[in-house]
């Protein structure tokens, strides 16, 4: 679990640093839980990846 964590918060310091390639990992690793919670609307699905690529960057790592 503590790799998981280390991976992820590498991938954050990375996508906050302009890797876009880090930042679609990230949301990769969360579509799931994102697709869960839209219902198959894709206007709320594109909204909430939004949303997080905002919160990424706005993040202090």
């Amino acid at each position: 679990m503590e790799e998981r964590l280390k991976e992820i918060y590498y991938l954050g310091k990375k996508a906050q640093e302009g890797n876009e390639v880090a930042l679609i990992k990230l949301i990769n690793m969360k579509s799931g839980l994102i697709k869960k919670f839209c219902y198959g609307n894709e206007d709320c699905y594109q909204h909430i990846i939004e949303r997080v690529i905002k919160s990424i960057k706005r993040y202090k790592f």
